[in-house]
């Protein structure tokens, strides 16, 4: 059985992530910051294309590692979902965000 009939879910979340950052991308700030001091003000900014794609690629790429790693029980699927769909999140919040 092949890992995406294992795991729909988290491929349905990498590819949502991976759809969400192309379609929002032209609306993002060419710089975006990535860190912020103790008064809540940006202190250090890194181009769009770098920050955007991060977090889909990021997402992917733990996805893959936790596919390859765990058995395919009920459990690992349960997790690789979740993780998938915990990363989805926090790239929808941080495109948002910007």
């Amino acid at each position: 059985m092949s890992s995406n009939a294992r795991y729909p879910a988290a491929a349905w979340f990498v590819s949502i992530a991976f759809a969400a950052t192309a379609l929002s991308y032209t609306h993002l700030p060419d710089l975006m910051p990535v860190h912020w001091d103790w008064h809540g003000q940006p202190d250090n900014y890194f181009p769009k294309w770098w920050v955007a794609w991060v977090v889909p690629i990021a997402t992917a790429i733990v996805t893959a590692m936790l596919v390859w790693l765990l058995n395919p029980k009920r459990t690992s699927t349960i997790i690789v979902n979740a993780v998938a769909g915990l990363m989805c999140y926090f790239c929808g919040v941080s495109l948002y965000a910007a």
